[in-house]
């Protein structure tokens, strides 16, 4: 006998927004490149300008670990308010579930009868 057909996965659940804009592989260095790059020029232009090394190494650290803490939180609360968060996401796809296993267990005239009830609303909706 022929062997079976290949199965066909499922739909690829959606991808969320990256608030950083960081989309691929070349972005993410970039990133950390950057992240790395400009505290030492932070650092550098305050010592030139005459700060002392040390005072210019905890500004610069400061510096980065709030603005580290701020975009976090920053890029948390986007995630929530674009309800991508993984609680989210797995919800949606379990409400999803259910719901079509509810209309699989349905009679055809359950059915029809809800596609009529709606159809009925969208007339009185207009």
């Amino acid at each position: 006998p022929p062997p079976p057909p290949p199965s066909r996965p499922g739909p690829k659940p959606p991808t969320p927004p990256s608030p950083l804009g960081v989309e691929t592989n070349g972005d993410a260095i970039k990133l950390f490149v950057g992240a790395l790059v400009v505290p030492l020029i932070g650092y550098y232009a305050l010592t030139a300008a005459g700060v002392d090394g040390l005072f210019a190494g905890q500004v610069v650290t400061v510096v980065v670990f709030v603005g580290g803490i701020l975009t976090w939180t920053g890029t948390y609360l986007f995630r929530v308010a674009s309800k991508t968060t993984t609680y989210a996401m797995q919800l949606k796809e379990y409400e999803d579930a259910v719901l079509e296993q509810r209309l699989a267990e349905l009679s055809e005239e359950e059915i029809n009868a809800l596609t009529e009830e709606i159809e009925e609303e969208k007339r009185m909706g207009k």
